[in-house]
C-alpha cells in the first residue's frame, strides 16, 4: 500500500474526518491525496457517511496492521508554527484587517489567492525575530497579500518596493499609501522579464509567494535573489500539495546555484482560504466517485515558510534573461479550474 493511502487511514483511525480536514492534516501532493482517497473509497477501505469519512471495517485491520503506536499531532496552540504572538502582534493585525478590507478580489488570469490576515501579520514578525525587519530595505515579488501595507505599519522598515502585474492592487497599495502617509513604491511588472537595472543588489529583503510551476518557482526566486545585495535574506512559501518533491528538489538546487543556503523551513505557515466571489478553486472534488459537502469545511490549503540568506554575492547570470512563464502545471495544480 501506497505511503499516501497509509497514512489517511492511521488519521481516520484516531478519528472520522471531512474530506477537507484529511486534505488540511496531509502531507502529500492534492493529487496523490485525492487520487489515494477515490482507491481508499472504491477498494471498501473507508466510507462516506454524510459530510464525514469513515473506515470500514477493512480500512480498521488495515491500519491496525500498520501499527499507531508513535503518533504525535501538531500543537493547536501555535497552530504548528513554533512561535506565538506577543506584545504589539493584536495591534498590528488590527490594524491590518482595516487597511484591506477594500483590497481587490482575485483573478484567474494570474492564479491570485491571499492567505489569513493572521499569516501575514506572523510573517512579519518573524522577519522582526531573525533581525530582518527594522531599518530594511524590501522588494516584494508579487503582493496577492498585502505584505507591503502589513510592512508599513509597522513603521520599521526603511525602504519596500512592490513589484506586481495586477494593476489593480498597484492602485490598491498606492492610494492606502496616499491615505495612510506610507513611503510605498510599486512597479507594474511582469516576472517573465528582467526587473529595472537599478534594482539589482539593491535590497536587503526579498519576500515573495510565488506561482508553483516549475517555470514560475524559477522566474519569481531568480528575480528575488538578484534584487539582494550582500548578506541580503529571503521569504518565499511553497507548498507540498502543488509542488511535488522534484520541485522542492529543484528549488533546492537552483538556490544553490544562486548561492543561497536555506536556514529554516516552517511547514504550514501560512493558511490560504479559497472562497473568493471571483474565482473558485475547489472544483477538482467533482472528479472524485462521492459526494463532498460544504459543511465542515476548513481552511486546508497550507504553505511552507522559508527562509533563505544569500551566502556569497556573486553575478546572478540568470537575473537578466527572459524566463517563459506557466501559471500552472497541468499535472500537478489541481486546484486550477481548467
Amino acid at each position: 500500500m501506497k505511503k499516501v493511502e497509509l497514512n489517511i487511514l492511521r488519521n481516520l483511525s484516531r478519528s472520522e474526518k471531512s474530506f477537507w480536514e484529511l486534505l488540511s492534516s496531509s502531507p502529500y501532493p492534492l493529487y496523490s491525496i485525492t487520487h489515494a482517497i477515490s482507491n481508499l473509497y472504491r477498494n471498501n477501505s473507508i466510507k462516506v457517511e454524510g459530510n464525514l469519512i469513515r473506515l470500514t471495517d477493512k480500512g480498521k485491520e488495515i491500519a491496525g496492521e500498520a501499527g499507531n503506536y508513535y503518533m504525535v499531532e501538531r500543537c493547536n496552540k501555535c497552530e504548528g508554527k513554533g512561535f506565538l504572538p506577543l506584545k504589539g502582534f493584536e495591534e498590528l493585525l488590527k490594524e491590518y484587517r482595516k487597511i484591506t478590507k477594500e483590497r481587490p478580489e482575485p483573478k484567474l488570469e494570474f492564479f491570485q489567492g491571499y492567505m489569513r490576515d493572521f499569516d501575514v501579520i506572523m510573517r512579519v514578525a518573524i522577519m522582526d525575530y531573525f533581525e530582518d525587519l527594522r531599518g530594511k530595505e524590501f522588494v516584494l515579488i508579487g503582493d496577492d497579500d498585502l505584505l507591503s501595507l502589513a510592512l508599513a505599519l509597522t513603521q520599521a522598515t526603511k525602504r519596500i518596493v512592490v513589484l506586481d502585474a495586477d494593476e489593480r492592487i498597484g492602485d490598491y497599495i498606492k492610494e492606502k499609501a496616499k491615505e495612510y502617509g506610507f513611503g510605498l513604491e510599486f512597479i507594474r511588472y511582469n516576472v517573465s522579464n528582467p526587473p529595472p537595472k537599478e534594482l539589482v543588489n539593491s535590497f536587503d529583503v526579498f519576500s515573495s509567494e510565488p506561482l508553483e510551476s516549475l517555470s514560475g518557482l524559477h522566474a519569481f526566486l531568480v528575480r528575488g535573489v538578484g534584487c539582494l545585495r550582500k548578506n541580503g535574506v529571503g521569504y518565499f512559501g511553497l507548498t507540498t500539495l502543488e509542488a511535488s518533491r522534484w520541485k522542492w528538489f529543484n528549488v533546492e538546487k537552483l538556490l544553490l546555484r544562486l548561492n543561497c543556503c536555506l536556514t529554516d523551513i516552517i511547514r504550514d505557515f501560512s493558511i490560504y482560504p479559497l472562497h473568493y466571489k471571483t474565482v473558485h478553486y475547489e472544483n477538482f472534488v467533482k472528479e472524485l466517485p462521492f459526494n463532498v459537502p460544504d459543511e465542515n469545511h476548513v481552511n486546508w490549503y497550507r504553505s511552507a515558510l522559508i527562509r533563505l540568506e544569500l551566502v556569497k554575492h556573486g553575478k546572478n547570470h540568470e537575473f537578466s534573461k527572459h524566463i517563459n512563464v506557466k501559471t500552472h502545471d497541468r499535472r500537478e495544480d489541481i486546484t486550477y479550474p481548467s
